[in-house]
Parts: structure tokens; sequence; C-alpha cells
């Protein structure tokens, strides 16, 4: 469990995964809980610093 964080939540559109979510963190090693940081919120400030 440690080190897990920075880690892909994806999901499946058609062939190609979709990036949802990157683990921030969790309880009880995957037992409980898992936070994400939802991606789309960022989706501007990530597509102005790394471009496409």
């Amino acid at each position: 469990c440690q080190g897990d964080s920075g880690g892909p939540l994806t999901k499946a559109h058609g062939k190609n995964p979709i990036l949802v979510g990157i683990v921030s963190s969790g309880a009880g090693c995957g037992r409980t809980y898992g936070v994400y940081t939802r991606v789309s919120y960022y989706r501007e400030w990530i597509t102005k610093h790394t471009g496409d």
C-alpha cells in the first residue's frame, strides 16, 4: 500500500482507458476507502501546462 499515491483510476472507453482519477490517499491498505483527485477538474490546467 505504501507508495500507491499518484496511481491511476481508469475507466474503459472502447479499446483505450481514460484517466479519471489519481490516488491521493486512503485507509486500511485498500480495505476501507481510497481518496482520488478528479482529473477532469484540473483538465484545463493540465492542458495549459503540458499541451495536448
